[in-house]
């Protein structure tokens, strides 16, 4: 067969020596002595086929003669899509609070995403110039697809109803990890494309591994190690108010000191907040007047509009309606910002038969130098408005 045969394999060259011989000889395959036309016998080989050939593959020789269609094709498509949505997932959806507010934490996710993106264009890239390593980075990108969601899995870090992080999600992209590995290595299509003889991994390309798989390791210790340092200071805070020796009208959670003010009674319990134990104090006033509030304390940074609302929301009572603002905005109390709102809304009673009104006063208070927050939620019938007032400029921070 020779190699102007249009029925030939691809890989199948016109050896470059036997193509400059006269046309009466031909070549032994074993030892390329000559043998003259007259004197060939059963003993005389076929011309060598590239495979058992000194013949070297070039990147532009695979270009010419070969071809990327079928599943090779669609296994372009998907990792460039998922490159896609591994870089845009930790953007849209990024929340400091599921951080812990550490910057290092929220970057290794976003890092790791931009890197994955990064990976499956340049190993399109390699596949569609036919370059040795291009194998190799396709290995690559669906061994991190299947470890990265592995973990995600051993951490409990998927999320139900979530888009892109469901637990069926990550099964599913595990299975297509697994079903990607196996193509990868038995595939001929693959093996045409990228010769095994052809394929090489040089040091650049070990080190751009090493920086795609350091980098955000790297981020996420610092971040784990900033909020380790963090904890720590939390809790030997939360030491020192305990044990300061407190007035029979002040209380503490070990976060915030506050007093009660007259007239009232103060209870409090334990709750969870998404897996957090939290004190909340509640007050009642005992005269005449109705009065009660609620309040506990936590850390946030974030004294800013959006982050109010999102609290607003969360204590919001729905079985109140009407609710109308009577006024809201923004002080100082104590040196610290401290953000209101007082809506007027009404409630029906069951027992009594009727609506009325009442005054419900929201409060968060926060202080910078300690990363607190206290949250204040009030109900009372206008007619007792100095309680608030008095509560909050008796709160301390340390």
């Amino acid at each position: 067969m020779t190699p102007n045969d249009n029925s030939s394999e691809l890989n199948v060259l016109e050896d470059p020596i036997q193509s400059q011989a006269p046309d009466n000889y031909i070549y032994d395959s074993t030892d390329m002595t000559e043998v003259s036309a007259n004197e060939t016998d059963e003993n005389v080989m076929p011309p060598m086929p590239p495979d058992a050939s000194p013949f070297e593959y070039t990147s532009e020789w695979l270009k010419t003669n070969t071809q990327i269609h079928g599943w090779l094709s669609f296994f372009m498509f998907a990792i460039v899509v998922g490159g896609l949505l591994s870089a845009i997932f930790p953007i849209v959806t990024f929340k400091s609070e599921d951080y812990a507010g550490n910057f290092f934490l929220g970057a290794s996710d976003i890092v790791l995403g931009s890197l994955m993106l990064a990976v499956a264009v340049y190993t399109v890239y390699l596949f569609v110039q036919r370059k040795p390593n291009a194998f190799f980075w396709a290995m690559t990108y669906v061994l991190l697809v299947f470890i990265t969601n592995i973990l995600v899995l051993l951490l409990g870090a998927t999320e139900e109803g979530s888009l892109f992080q469901s637990e069926q999600r990550v099964m599913r992209s595990i299975g297509w990890g697994v079903i990607w590995f196996l193509y990868l290595i038995f595939s001929n299509q693959v093996k045409e494309i990228i010769p095994k003889a052809f394929r090489k991994v040089t040091k650049t390309d070990w080190l751009l591994l090493a920086v795609v798989v350091l980098l955000p390791i790297l981020l996420w210790v610092i971040g784990y190690a900033q909020i380790t340092s963090i904890v720590k200071s939390r809790e030997n805070q939360k030491t020192e108010l305990l044990n300061i020796p407190l007035a029979d009208n002040e209380r503490t959670d070990g976060r915030v000191i506050f007093t009660i003010p007259n007239g009232f009674d103060c209870e409090s319990q334990i709750v969870d907040v998404e897996g957090v134990e939290m004190t909340l104090f509640t007050i009642n006033s005992m005269g005449i007047d109705f009065a009660a509030c609620n309040l506990c304390a936590d850390y946030d940074t974030d004294n800013s509009k959006s982050n109010f609302e999102d609290y607003w929301k969360n204590w919001k009572d729905d079985s109140y309606f009407g609710m109308q603002t009577v006024d809201e905005g923004q002080k100082m109390i104590n040196g610290n910002k401290c953000r209101f709102r007082i809506s007027k809304c009404r409630v029906y009673s069951e027992a009594l038969g009727y609506k009325y009104d009442v005054y419900w006063r929201f409060y968060l208070l926060f202080d910078k130098e300690t990363g607190k927050v206290l949250v204040a939620s009030s109900y009372d019938y206008n007619t007792t408005t100095q309680y608030m007032s008095k509560l909050l400029k008796s709160i301390r921070f340390k």
